[in-house]
Parts: C-alpha cells; structure tokens; sequence
C-alpha cells in the first residue's frame, strides 16, 4: 500500500510539472493538425474517433483547466489502475504521466501474461480493475468526441460560407453563397427590380452583394454592442435603442464593417436628425469591433427558434453568430430582447456551454484565429484548420528512403518532370500546384483578417484661399452613396464635382480676396460647414485678421497690389505724355493754334485717368 500510495503522490506531481513540456502535438496530430481535402469537393477531413488510441485529434493540454480536470478526474482512475497493477504483476515499466492510452494497452497485455503463467489473484484482480476504469475512460472519450463531432461540423468562422474550397485551382477562389447572391441580382437586374426586395438597400441580398460578404448583425460575448444611428433618432425602437450595426464577414478574408459611414469629418454637418456624438461612438464602436473582435458563426442543434403569437422572435435562435475578443475566451450568445408586453429588457443568454478561445497570431494583431476550449481531449480549430501549409514539392516523396527527393537538373534536361515533382508537367514547366498548399481546404479558415482601417483624408492644403471642398473633397455635392440608397451605383468615389467646386472657389477667392474657409484657434475644434468656429476664436490670417470662411485674407489681396502698381506706372506714363507735350509746345513743335489736336490730346488723358486710374 506503501508503494502504491507512492507511485499515486508521483504520478501527480509528474502530472503537474513535466506534462506540459509534452503537451504540444505536430501538425500530424492534435488540435491543429494536418487534414486531408476531399478530392472531389475541396471539404476538410473531419474528426477522427479511435477506441484504441482516441484518434489523431486527441490532444492533452494541461495547460487547459478543461484538460487538468479530464486527466485528474477520468484519467487519473486508469493511471491508478494501471500503476496498481504494475506493482501486483510485477511489471517494471516507470509511470508515464501524460495519458498514453496504446502504451496503457502494452503494459495491461504483459501483465494479462504474467496473469496466466503466475496465477496471482492480486495481480489478475488488478487487471480486471484496469479493464474497467479503462473501458470507463473510453466511453467518456467516445462521448466526448460525439459532443466534439458536431460543433465540428456546425461552427465556422463567420463568413466562411462566402467562398469554397476550388478542387483545380488548391484554393478558395470558387464562389458559393456570393454565386447565390450574384445569381439574385442578375435577376434583379434583368426585371429591373428596384423594389424593397430587389435593388434597394432594405434588401438583405442587395446589401451583401454591395458589401461584398454575408451579413451579420453587431452580437458581442462581452462588452457594449454597437448601434446604428445613421437614419436618425426615428430610428429608434420604442425603447429608445437604434438598429445594431450590420457587418459583411467572408471567413479569412478582411470583412467590410463600413465604419465609414459614422464618420463625420471635421466642419461636416451630420445630416438631419442625426446626432452626431451618437455618430462618433457609433464610429469608434465599429473601429473596435472590425480591429479587437472575431466573429465565429455556431449552430446549437438542442436551441429553441421560438416566434410569439405576431411572429416576433423572443426567446432562442439556433443560428447565434457571436463576436469573440481577441486573446480571450467567449461563448456563443443569443441577444437580448426587450419583452413586447413589459418592455423588460431580457438579458443576452448562453447559447450551449461550449467554450471558444480566440488569439493573435502575429505581433501586429492583424490575423485573429479561433479554436474550442472545453472539449478536451477532442479540441480543434474552428473549421479544421491549421496554421502549417503542406505546399507541393519540386519532388517525390521516397517510401523507401521515408524522405523527399528533389527533381534534379538531370531529369529537368532530359524531359523527366512529371513523374519526378509534384508541380511540374511533362513539359517541365510549372502546374497549377506550384505554391499552393495540399492542405488548401483547411490553411488558416479558423482565421480573419482584421478590417483596413483607411484614415480619413485630411488635406495639407494651407493656403486660407483654398476652398472647403479642396479640404474634405466633399463640398456641396448632393451625389452621395450612402447606406440608404436604394438604386444600383457600385463601389464608386465621387470626384468631379468636389473638384469643379474647389477651382471655382479658390479662383474667386483668390480675385475677391477672402477666405475659403476656417481655422479655429483652439487645436480641438473644427469650425462648422458655414465656417463658424464653436468658441467664436479664430486663427490669424498672414495679414493678421481672422481667419473665418467669407472674410478678408489681407488688407489688399495680390490682384490688388498688382493693380497698384500698375496705377503707379499708369500715372508715371500720364505724367510724362503731359511732359512730353509740354516740352514740344515751348521747343515750337506742337502748334497752339491747333485746337483740335489739343483737345485730343487732353481727352485722351482724361479717358486714361479715368479708366485705368479711377
């Protein structure tokens, strides 16, 4: 009992301090593994279930809590059983502490031996306790992978569905629900539907395809959701919260949060009945979201989808697509709702207790990459993915040798390609595996893109003449392509007639001597779009006035100072034509009597000093 209780204190602290060190798997094996793409379809190898081994999927973390607890709590009773009946049968084998379930199967196998030659009660009655607790680890195992299997199956990145996996170009360049959508607005287009179910932005479809992902609705584990308030506080429900913010996700690949649309730029007006602090929370809500969160898409196949008597959804939702913060651990969660009767607020609720991890997988935070949590030893990345890429080789793989052998000059030169690389023709040159991933169906789906954020334009433009349409490219343009508008425009940028209005502005504030816009004196304030500035102080001009939208840059503005000069000379030559006259009268040249010419000649100078003088 001594030495049982021994190898019992061993066994644990083994557990604790040396487990770790091997808790990691290759890519051959574990939660992030190697799986195979189906041949015809392009979908991934799912899990795999072994009663003799637990599958290549299996993978004990002790650095998971969820792990600890399944090896303290179901596996412990197989390493007791086990070191006991080592100890009866006398088998000298040293207790492995990470669970080894083959290695197990060995060691009961040399001691059923012993059993039969030696007879030993203790030693066979051991066995049969280890054939229990060990037949009892499996059924957990098996029950465990059954729980595992189907979230497998039923979560994604959210997204993912926009594109598949292409069969003949080893990628995701074939379109799945974006062809559905695409096949929908040809269809719009051809009946020129541009009704509410056609091309018009209350059109779920239409939004998705101008978007450019599949729609989901702002949905967080943790933390303040993010609403809408671009179509005004009559927006708003009679509870007074506005729509949720809506987000066009494809799997990998950046979604498209248009967080754009809550910007409103320095001096821009918000438009009526929008209240522009809600704009800027709304904005910097969305930033969060598309830059700290992850969306995973989860099916809970035990959820209620529950309608009221008006058809109202109240209670569950098996589709709770829920956004993850980076690095941390989330659940999948179904909204909360204000109850149509009460008006009480129903608390956000746990969609099924499976836990999601999600982290950074690069020092930028740009690739966020999500894997289950508690269901150990069956955890696995969402999707089935791996971070590895198996590319084809410029070779073979050698069986015998149980290594690559790269393609050589030789066979290059004589012709022998195909049969010698994974990536060459006949001809030698390179096919369309040539760097793509054998394992292309499965390379970072359990990952996303954070959205690009474009900073705003801000323009360096210093010269106050300029106007506020050369500064935020906007000016008074009514040609807007906003969220709500309801007529097929695509992905355009507005750009001639901001253009015209800023060289038609600054041309003639550069002749009338006035400012194009304004610059607030204090750094933090932004003067309004007819250039009033909150506090009422402005900066000073280079003539030392204000420097207020509509007012005097300087007290003579260039035109001005050129036109003085030419004053000046205008005068120089009037004074001089009258000199010069003179001059002729007293050396007998112009002939007083002459009157005619005389008065010519004082008209002239009259019309001079009139018109060029004034």
């Amino acid at each position: 009992m001594q030495n049982f209780c021994k190898s019992f204190f061993i066994f644990i602290f083994l557990l604790a301090v040396l487990v770790p060190k091997y808790s990691y798997a290759d890519n051959q094996t574990g939660i992030g593994r190697q799986r195979t793409c189906s041949a015809g379809s392009g979908e991934v190898e799912g899990l795999e279930f072994d009663p003799t081994s637990g599958g290549k999927d299996v993978e004990f973390v002790m650095t998971n809590e969820v792990c600890l607890g399944v090896v303290i709590g179901a596996y412990a009773a197989v390493k007791i059983a086990i070191t006991n009946m080592n100890y009866q049968c006398s088998n000298k084998t040293p207790i492995r502490a990470t669970p080894s379930i083959l290695m197990d199967l060995v060691d009961i196998g040399t001691c059923s031996i012993s059993c039969a030659n030696t007879r030993s009660v203790p030693c066979c009655s051991a066995i049969v306790g280890v054939g229990a607790a060990m037949g009892g680890f499996l059924a957990f195992l098996g029950a465990q992978y059954e729980i595992a299997k189907i979230v497998f199956e039923d979560t994604s990145v959210c997204g993912a569905n926009w594109m598949k996996p292409s069969v003949t170009n080893y990628d995701f360049s074939a379109g799945d629900y974006k062809a559905v959508v695409q096949g929908k607005i040809d269809g719009y287009v051809r009946a020129e539907n541009t009704g509410s179910d056609g091309l018009n932005s209350a059109n779920k479809v239409y939004r998705e395809w101008f978007y450019n992902g599949v729609e989901y609705e702002d949905n967080p584990y943790s933390g303040a959701v993010c609403y809408d308030p671009t179509k005004g506080t009559s927006s708003k429900d009679k509870w007074g919260y506005y729509p949720r913010q809506k987000y066009y996700l494809k799997g990998t690949e950046a979604g498209n949060y248009n967080c754009k649309q809550y910007l409103l730029l320095p001096g821009q007006e918000a438009p009526t009945g929008v209240d522009r602090s809600d704009m800027k929370t709304a904005y910097e809500c969305c930033l969060d979201r598309s830059q700290n969160y992850m969306c995973l898409d989860y099916t809970n196949a035990a959820a209620l989808d529950t309608k009221a008597a008006d058809g109202v959804h109240y209670i569950q939702k098996k589709n709770t697509p829920t956004f993850c913060k980076k690095n941390g651990q989330c659940k999948m969660m179904l909204p909360g709702y204000h109850d149509n009767n009460t008006g009480i607020l129903q608390p956000s609720v746990e969609n099924g207790g499976v836990r999601f991890e999600t982290q950074s997988q690069d020092s930028g935070g740009s690739l966020l990459c999500a894997k289950t949590y508690s269901l150990c030893p069956y955890n696995f990345n969402i999707g089935g993915g791996s971070d590895f890429c198996d590319f084809y080789r410029d070779g073979i793989w050698n069986s015998d040798q149980n290594r690559w052998t790269i393609i050589t000059q030789e066979q290059i030169d004589a012709g022998q390609c195909s049969s010698n690389s994974e990536i060459r023709y006949d001809h030698c040159g390179y096919n369309d595996k040539a760097g793509k991933c054998k394992n292309y169906c499965q390379y970072l789906v359990h990952c996303t893109k954070t959205a690009m954020i474009t900073p705003p334009y801000q323009s360096s433009l210093g010269s106050p003449y300029f106007a506020q349409a050369c500064l935020d490219f906007v000016g008074d343009s009514q040609n807007n392509n906003g969220f709500n508008t309801g007529v097929i425009m695509g992905k355009q940028t507005h750009f001639t007639a901001p253009i015209a209005q800023c060289i038609k502005e600054s041309l003639e504030n550069l002749f009338y001597n006035r400012a194009g816009h304004s610059k607030c004196l204090n750094y933090d304030e932004y003067a309004s779009s007819d250039g009033t500035c909150p506090s009422g102080l402005y900066a000073q001009t280079s003539g030392k006035l204000d420097y207020k939208k509509g007012e005097k840059v300087s007290e003579t503005s260039f035109f001005q100072q050129i036109q003085n000069i030419m004053r000046l000379v205008i005068k120089l030559g009037v004074t001089l034509a009258v000199v010069f006259y003179g001059i002729n009268i007293l050396l007998g040249k112009a002939n007083l009597g002459d009157k005619k010419s005389i008065l010519v000649f004082i008209f002239k100078i009259a019309l001079v000093m009139y018109f060029c003088v004034g």
